[in-house]
């Protein structure tokens, strides 16, 4: 498997990942008292992940 390779999620799991995110940086934040540092590929599919979700969310309410 290269990095090239895409792999399809529901939205329910999507949302479920960002839920796991969300929880890593409050254990991290509460344990630590500094927010979590994700290597940069990590946040970028954070960030993609949320804008994808996002823009279905967009194209479900223009319908």
């Amino acid at each position: 498997m290269s990095k090239e390779d895409k792999i399809k999620i529901s939205v329910g799991e999507a949302y479920w990942v960002l839920g796991m995110f969300k929880k890593l940086e409050s254990i991290c934040l509460e344990i630590n008292s500094v927010p979590m540092l994700l290597r940069p590929e990590i946040a970028a599919f954070r960030s993609r992940l949320r804008a994808e979700l996002k823009e279905l969310e967009t194209r479900k309410q223009e319908k």
